[in-house]
């Protein structure tokens, strides 16, 4: 994932999990941050299972899928929802972040779409209303 400095002040660690989400939601970074953590992992869980479904031959999708047994916490919530498939998550129901700019957690809508054309690719992206942050 790519974004800008602000994005990227708000998702810290992102690089550390290699610009992948599922990866992030899984880090150490993700779990301070997310308000209603389990849940959001949950839904990460879900949302992954279905991207797999599609893209279960390509070799990239098995070794994101590994790296993610790997974590406890993924591969508990793996195991104990089978059939929970999620594409995408409703609009209306944000996650909520705490960001270096509030006291107050923060609503982020994430958006997850294919790119038109191209089955490698599939595009992220969030917003909020919070201030705009200098420096």
């Amino acid at each position: 994932m790519h974004g800008n400095k602000t994005f990227h002040r708000s998702v810290p660690g992102l690089d550390e999990a290699e610009h992948n989400y599922i990866q992030w939601i899984f880090s150490r970074h993700a779990r301070r941050i997310v308000v209603d953590w389990e849940s959001e992992a949950r839904l990460a869980v879900a949302i992954l299972r279905a991207v797999l479904g599609r893209y279960r031959n390509l070799p990239r999708a098995r070794r994101l899928f590994h790296t993610l047994m790997s974590n406890p916490d993924f591969a508990r919530i793996w195991r104990a929802t089978p059939m929970h498939v999620a594409y995408g998550r409703d609009y209306p129901a944000p996650i909520r972040v705490h960001t270096p700019h509030s006291d107050e957690p923060q609503p982020c809508h994430l958006t997850l779409t294919d790119y038109d054309g191209c089955d490698n690719i599939v595009v992220a992206y969030g917003t909020h209303n919070a201030p705009v942050l200098t420096g």
